[in-house]
């Protein structure tokens, strides 16, 4: 073959590589969502405790009847209800077992499945999935949805942004307002939830072209708390937390460690596949996308 065909192929290859498929339905859960539903079993009364949100929605798959599973990853506990009541401890790694009606095929799921427990912008520590097939969850997009003052897309300086909001400003997150819901841009900044709610993508590490924050030295209580750091990071769009205390990457040491990192948002790189890295949780935002 000639040589410039061989470098033809070669780069086709590579290009098709960059392009990851899509993560699997059961590896994408939401952080700060202590889903709804009826009670399939009791972790108070079942004392059912999982070392990890995976182990939770095997244990969910593996229960007659449970098509949700709420799992406790926050290492200083969790809230339940819209009070902003105290953190409890004894809640940690604590595994709840749920039902749902699921949507039916084609139908609009917002606001009606999986539903929020929790105010929306309250700390509740706890993570939550759906074993229902053919669903993709998501955390609330746009950010800010339960008002209409961000825009779904905008621009700052040099940068893109989908439906995130973002350190804009070195002040901490905030969004690209409209005057009336509409894409009308009008240049206020509007604020966001201190603590988002999170798609998140268990026993996954993503793969970083710049590392913004090395875990090395930082750490999070929970996977919120890790994506609320990345969003109040400039250049951050990328983040992955350590939720196992027996060890990530076989390395004890790595537990509760929060890297933020920056990437192609729209097309991240699984260091082993998705699933593929137990006890790591990682997350996208779609900011700080360049021009």
């Amino acid at each position: 073959m000639p040589v410039l065909a061989v470098l033809l192929l070669l780069a086709f290859t590579a290009a098709v590589r960059l392009h990851a498929a899509a993560p699997p339905a059961s590896v994408v859960a939401v952080a700060n969502r202590d889903a709804e539903g009826a009670i399939v079993l009791d972790a108070d009364e079942a004392h059912n405790f999982q070392p990890s949100a995976a182990a939770c929605r095997d244990s969910c798959l593996n229960t007659t009847g449970c098509n949700v599973w709420v799992w406790c990853g926050a290492v200083s506990g969790c809230s339940s209800g819209v009070s902003y009541t105290p953190r409890d401890l004894s809640k940690y790694q604590q595994c709840w077992l749920k039902y749902d009606t699921p949507p039916k095929q084609g139908a609009s799921t917002r606001g009606m499945f999986l539903r929020f427990k929790n105010a929306p912008d309250q700390p509740s520590g706890w993570m939550s999935g759906t074993t229902v097939t053919n669903f993709t969850d998501s955390a609330p997009f746009p950010e800010e949805n339960f008002a209409c003052e961000c825009l779904a897309k905008y621009q700052y300086l040099d940068y893109r942004f989908e439906g995130m909001c973002a350190n804009l400003q070195g002040g901490g997150p905030v969004c690209v307002g409209s005057s009336n819901c509409s894409a009308d841009l009008i240049g206020t900044f509007n604020s966001c939830p201190l603590v988002p709610s999170c798609t998140v993508l268990l026993d996954t590490d993503l793969n970083a072209t710049k590392i913004i924050t090395p875990g090395d030295y930082n750490t999070a209580d929970s996977a919120e708390d890790c994506c609320y750091q990345c969003a109040s990071t400039q250049g951050c769009n990328l983040w992955t937390w350590c939720a196992d205390p027996t060890a990530c990457n076989g390395e004890r040491y790595r537990f509760r460690q929060c890297w933020l990192k920056q990437a192609d948002p729209k097309n991240p790189q699984p260091k082993k596949g998705y699933g593929g890295s137990p006890g790591w949780i990682s997350g996208v935002r779609l900011t700080w996308m360049p021009m």
